[in-house]
């Protein structure tokens, strides 16, 4: 229509909501997004626009990353400034520094054969092959190599330092060994007869073999050897030789020649694909055992074998043997010198604070020992990173710890030429004041510890450190896994001090400086006698808490658990005890923790000791209730570990200072030398000299202070003599004739009995035996340099609990904690547990290895016991029980303690029903008919000493009576 009219659509027009349906909500945005913020568009954010330019946003990214460099770089310089810091960073420093020789250790790992019958004549062969190498010059078991810096070397075999022929003498002859070495030479037989028959260098038979018997290389006392300096710790530098060596005599010699050319190229075909077997075997072994890096060499050992079994000198003829060594052989022994010139030797972390010196094969007055004065003198080098302090004890393995005397000077086997102006003997100002005077350092009687290792107690310190406190539990309610003492005879008791009757020993302490008179008349006692009854000497006290000792009373996780398997027995009751430890064993495992009652015992006298807890975690319990007497004669530490930082921070400030002054005294020669040459030249460098002399003078004047940490030390790597006092006869005899003597200089306290707890497994490098082991058993603990016997307590380690569960049985592969009297030693340290050979177990057994953990007397090992019962009738949240208790006072003596359930229901008792012991409970959620309803009660445990055995397993100076470490009661 023309002209028609067009409505216009004003302000008012109606404006319909968007369909929205392809976008989701803000939720499930936020949702998907995962907490990222989107970046807003600078062209969508109005007016702000213009402040988000592209040139800003560039500077404050470019600002943001610098910063991030900056903390960066600052971090990388804090941890370098830490490192620096640290024990190993410092050793490497004071390594360029010790001129002693480097101690290189060889142990065989093959059975004998009948080429090869003893260990010690391929050990020596490879010894030889180190100290007669090209351009070295050797004296005795120490050679100097020329060509590599007169690097030196002390090589000491296995069968050097072996107690007896026995493979455990080899084995604890190979941890004193492996403790002391710089670097370590495994020996592999590789012309081993049951290895798949005889390889030679010449052209003797072959006799051909699979892949699979190259497993006999390494015997099973190598790999004995193996699991236990793995578990001690070995140096830096460990290393695999596979020696060959020809097995024929000379008189072999004269077979038929023909038959010798027709067989010549078939036996060196088999010969070497056969080599190239074993050396793979033991490059995979070396792998296995030391790491991808480890470093095997093969070469013939014939000519040192040959000398080995003539005993000749270096200068041995060639003609003699008619077998020559191929290149290969030689080039292997020369990358063999060359790696022990050149490695970074770094020993074992747990001997870097304690300093020791090792007595000197070449030197034949290198221990002497004089009986009158009972004075013992031990020539060698100061080895360890710290220098040695002659105020510090001084310990000897299988002897004992003794005081030193004094260091003194030694004329040195084989010397380096020095720089003069180092000083050699010692560290201290006070030796240069004497130079014709051979004694570097003396103690100071009042700076030493004192030798004393148990403590003192005191009767009236404290009630639970009471000697003869009646209530000591293991006197009047004997358990399962205390030491009977009394099953050798009946002992008469001790008669005590004159009291009213019916007083305990705590009551009549009180008493001590009463008279009887007095006593008497304020009792009214009539006459002189004891007829009255009034006063005793404790025989009614004794009576009234005295338990008795029935069958019954012993019916606890194991009737005759304390009975002692060393002690004298038959041998059919010895298997049936083995039996029974084996039952009780999976018992454990099965039902853990769990008692069964006997029905004639009452509960409440069996478990008189346990306690119920509410929370076993939050529960509280003091650490110094009703300590047993064992406890007075140990010594108790505030804080361990902060004693232990203290005692390194010390150490660690030594080997810094000694650093410092060695360095200094380096720089002072060089300077000297300078100022000899510049004496020529004009004034003015003259004068410039003088003011860095002055300078240098200012400098030492401000080090005086530092110069107290170093008095009475011995410079590490100084040849000396040490004198050690109070060495008896009867100590001396038991050190054995071969062993490593070695004198170690223990850090404070070290001396002190305590009780120590170790983190230990027994893995499957370990040698259980068919015998389970139990807690408080008879063990020997190795422990770094000290030995000693024990019965520890086993124990699992809570990290967010004050309290340890106790553990029966030593579980396999599983690690727990072992707490043990012995003495206090600082951590880092290795812990190796042997059980020594016995009727049924003819060898020592490693049951288990770990590391220390610390000394803590206030460390609480909680043994628990669960009671059982079975719910006879069920309503809702009641229930009634039985077959936990069996007689209604027990019911109502154990009626505050808590219930539970093992479908994790929480209860109490309610009251008791009849005769018979049955009880009415009351739980937190209806409980079903095939639930079991226990009850656990906790008791604290404590280690033992062990029994004063002599003989048995007497392996270093702190194992028996007599000795500097006699943990017994």
């Amino acid at each position: 229509m023309a002209g028609g009219h067009h409505h216009r659509a004003g302000s008012q027009r109606q404006s319909n909501k968007r369909h929205k349906s392809g976008n989701a909500s803000k939720r499930s945005v936020s949702r998907n997004a995962g907490g990222k913020i989107a970046r807003m568009n600078p062209k969508k954010m109005g007016c702000n626009s213009s402040v988000q330019t592209s040139g800003s946003s560039k500077l404050k990214a470019a600002t943001k990353h610098k910063m991030k460099l900056q903390q960066k770089r600052a971090r990388q310089e804090k941890i370098s400034a830490a490192r620096r810091k640290l024990p190993g960073a410092i050793l490497r420093e004071l390594t360029n520094y010790n001129d002693a020789p480097k101690i290189i250790g060889v142990v065989h790992l093959s059975e004998p054969t009948t080429t090869c019958p003893t260990p010690d004549l391929l050990e020596r062969a490879v010894g030889n092959s180190i100290l007669d190498a090209k351009g070295s010059v050797r004296r005795g078991n120490t050679c100097m190599l020329e060509q590599f810096k007169k690097a030196r070397f002390t090589v000491i075999t296995l069968a050097e330092t072996s107690h007896d022929e026995s493979e455990d003498g080899r084995i604890t002859a190979a941890l004193d060994l492996a403790r002391v070495c710089h670097a370590m030479i495994f020996v592999v037989d590789g012309t081993h007869e049951e290895a798949g028959g005889v390889l030679s260098s010449g052209n003797s038979t072959v006799v051909t073999s699979s892949a699979d018997e190259t497993t006999e290389l390494v015997s099973e006392s190598g790999d004995r050897i193996l699991a236990a300096v793995k578990a001690q710790g070995l140096p830096s530098a460990c290393y695999t030789v596979l020696a060959y060596y020809d097995h024929q005599d000379d008189e072999d010699d004269t077979n038929d020649d023909a038959m010798e050319m027709t067989s010549t190229t078939n036996n060196h075909k088999i010969t070497a694909k056969r080599k190239l077997e074993v050396r793979k075997y033991t490059q995979r072994l070396a792998n296995a055992e030391f790491g991808d890096d480890a470093k095997v060499f093969d070469f013939d050992v014939t000519r040192a074998l040959l000398r080995s079994k003539t005993n000749k000198s270096k200068d041995f003829n060639s003609s003699t043997s008619n077998h020559s060594v191929n290149n290969h052989s030689t080039a292997q022994q020369s990358l063999l010198i060359r790696t022990l010139c050149t490695a970074n030797y770094i020993p074992s972390r747990w001997t870097l604070p304690r300093p020791y010196i090792i007595h000197d094969n070449n030197n034949n007055n290198s221990v002497v020992y004089n009986a009158e004065t009972k004075e013992l003198q031990i020539t060698g080098y100061v080895r360890g990173s710290a220098p040695l302090c002659i105020h510090h004890l001084m310990h000897v393995p299988y002897v004992g710890t003794f005081h030193a005397v004094c260091a003194s000077k030694a004329m040195e086997p084989l010397p380096l030429k020095r720089n003069a102006t180092r000083a050699r003997g010692g560290v201290d100002v006070s030796m240069q004041d004497d130079e014709h005077d051979d004694i570097l350092v003396k103690a100071d009687p009042d700076r030493q510890e004192s030798l004393e290792v148990f403590a003192t107690p005191d009767a009236l310190e404290g009630e639970q450190n009471l000697i003869g406190f009646d209530g000591d539990a293991d006197d009047y309610y004997p358990d399962e896994d205390d030491y009977d003492m009394q099953q050798q005879g009946e002992q008469p008791a001790k008669k005590g001090q004159l009291r009213p009757s019916g007083w305990s020993d705590y009551q009549s302490a009180w008493l001590e400086d009463a008279n009887e008179e007095d006593l008497r008349s304020v009792m009214g006692g009539v006459g002189g006698g004891d007829d009255d009854g009034d006063v005793d000497h404790g025989e009614l006290a004794q009576a009234l808490n005295a338990k008795e000792s029935t069958a019954g009373t012993m019916s606890v996780m194991g009737d005759d658990d304390d009975y002692d398997m060393h002690g004298p027995m038959s041998a059919e009751e010895r298997r049936s005890e083995i039996e029974k430890r084996r039952r009780d064993q999976q018992e454990e495992l099965e039902f853990p923790d769990e008692v069964e009652l006997h029905p004639d015992v009452p509960a409440r006298d069996r478990l008189a000791r346990y306690r119920s807890l509410k929370s076993f975690r939050d529960s509280e319990w003091d650490p110094k209730e009703n300590l047993p007497d064992s406890y007075g004669k140990v010594y108790h530490f505030s804080s361990f570990k902060l004693t232990q930082r203290e005692v390194l921070a010390d150490v660690n400030e030594q080997i810094k200072e000694a650093l410092q002054q060695q360095q200094q005294g380096e720089h002072a020669g060089s300077k000297t030398k300078n100022k000899k040459k510049t004496k020529q030249c004009d004034g003015a460098m003259d004068a410039d000299m003088e003011d860095a002399t002055n300078n240098d003078s200012v400098d030492d004047n401000d080090n005086d202070d530092d110069e107290d940490l170093l008095e009475g030390c011995v410079e590490s790597g100084s040849y000396v003599t040490l004198t050690l006092k109070g060495v008896s006869i009867e100590s001396y005899a038991r050190l054995p004739g071969q062993a490593l003597l070695c004198a170690v200089a223990l850090l404070p306290h070290e001396n002190k009995a305590g009780v120590m707890h170790m983190n230990i497994c027994q893995t499957n490098k370990c040698e259980p035996g068919e015998i389970p082991v139990k807690s408080k058993d008879v063990l020997t603990f190795r422990c770094g340099w000290r030995t000693w016997q024990g019965r520890a307590v086993f124990s699992q380690n809570n990290l967010n609990c004050d309290k340890h569960k106790f553990e029966r049985f030593l579980v396999p592969n599983s690690f727990m904690a072992a707490s043990v009297f012995g003495p206090v030693t600082y951590a880092p340290c290795p812990v190796l547990v042997f059980r020594e050979a016995s009727a049924d177990q003819p060898r020592r057994q490693l049951v288990a290895t770990g590391s220390m953990i610390g000394a803590d007397a206030d460390r609480i090992v909680v043994k628990r016991a669960v009671l059982t019962g079975y719910p006879l009738r069920v309503n809702k949240r009641h229930a009634t029980v039985r077959y936990m208790f069996f007689n209604p006072e027990d019911v109502k003596w154990f009626k505050p303690a808590g219930l539970t359930t093992k479908h994790g229901l929480q209860g109490n008792i309610v009251e008791s029903v009849g005769v018979h012991g049955v009880m009415k409970c009351l739980f937190n959620k209806p409980i079903k008919q095939h639930d079991t309803v226990c009850l656990p009660l906790f008791k604290r445990v404590y280690p033992k000493f062990a029994p004063v055995n002599v003989n048995a397993g007497a392996t270093d100076g702190t194992v028996a009576e007599g000795h500097a470490y006699s943990f017994y009661s």
